[in-house]
């Protein structure tokens, strides 16, 4: 793909999280779950829950990066909902303030990637204008 084809690229964000730490945060219960994943995050594909979970949250860390954003800066975990599509590809899809904020700051499509290895959770985001 030739860079006019995708736009301008306007924000990168990365993330990296030990999976160690989202199966604390699976421990907790479903109730501390379900105010950072959205009900198709709890449901792992063809790999370990706290694997899958893992990478999201790390895309999760990295869209708010690439949005100058924090969740404590207005925007919600359940804003920035991950799925993913292929071996290393994940589909992100904003709302609320998350989707206002990628508008502001001029952006039309976001691709994200994110792995596992070594017991951590590596993501990547692209926000492209």
């Amino acid at each position: 793909m030739s860079r006019k084809s995708l736009g301008n690229l306007i924000a990168i964000g990365v993330d990296i999280v030990e999976v160690e730490r989202v199966a604390g945060l699976i421990a907790h219960g479903a109730e501390r779950l379900s105010r950072i994943f959205t009900p198709c995050e709890l449901t792992a594909p063809s790999m370990s829950l706290r694997e899958y979970l893992a990478r999201s949250f790390a895309v999760k860390e990295a869209m708010f990066k690439a949005l100058g954003r924090g969740w404590g800066q207005g925007m919600r975990w359940g804003e920035v909902a991950t799925r993913r599509v292929g071996k290393g590809c994940t589909r992100v899809t904003l709302s609320g303030r998350a989707a206002r904020r990628l508008r502001a700051i001029g952006g039309s499509r976001v691709d994200a990637q994110a792995f596992t290895v070594a017991g951590h959770a590596f993501a990547q985001v692209y926000i492209w204008g």
